[in-house]
């Protein structure tokens, strides 16, 4: 898939400023992960999700 071929999301621009890192996944560019890390959002989750 090109970079031509790849659709983009409505607020990625809210992502970017966010600071996102983007990756290719099923023709679209999406938001895999943001500064804070993976382990931050896992135990905000852990403690804040009922």
């Amino acid at each position: 898939m090109t970079g031509e071929d790849t659709r983009h999301l409505p607020l990625e621009d809210l992502h970017q400023a966010a600071g996102a890192r983007f990756g290719a996944f099923a023709g679209w560019s999406m938001p895999l992960t943001y500064p804070p890390g993976v382990m931050k959002e896992h135990l905000h989750t852990r403690e804040h999700a009922g």
